[in-house]
């Protein structure tokens, strides 16, 4: 699978959140929390490839998720195999 993914900073939470109202956006789910950890070789060589792996936990599940490198654009995207 393929990940575009697109950041945009606000000056508050309120502002994100009118903005994503404002374009259609609804509340699908409550906050939730996620605890993130990444790995790499001992020697660099995911960072050095501009790749990770990251264990993601959340309650009641683990998801593990290799992340490649990015394959350029005008968003970034890149390869997500869970």
């Amino acid at each position: 699978m393929i990940e575009s993914e697109v950041k945009l900073r606000f000056d508050s939470y309120e502002a994100a959140r009118q903005a994503v109202e404002t374009a259609g956006g609804r509340l699908v789910r409550s906050s939730r929390v996620q605890h993130d950890r990444f790995f790499d070789t001992r020697d660099g060589a995911l960072r050095a490839a501009a790749s990770v792996v990251r264990l993601r936990r959340e309650p009641g599940v683990a998801t593990l998720t290799f992340k490649g490198p990015p394959l350029g654009g005008p968003v970034k995207s890149r390869e997500e195999i869970e």
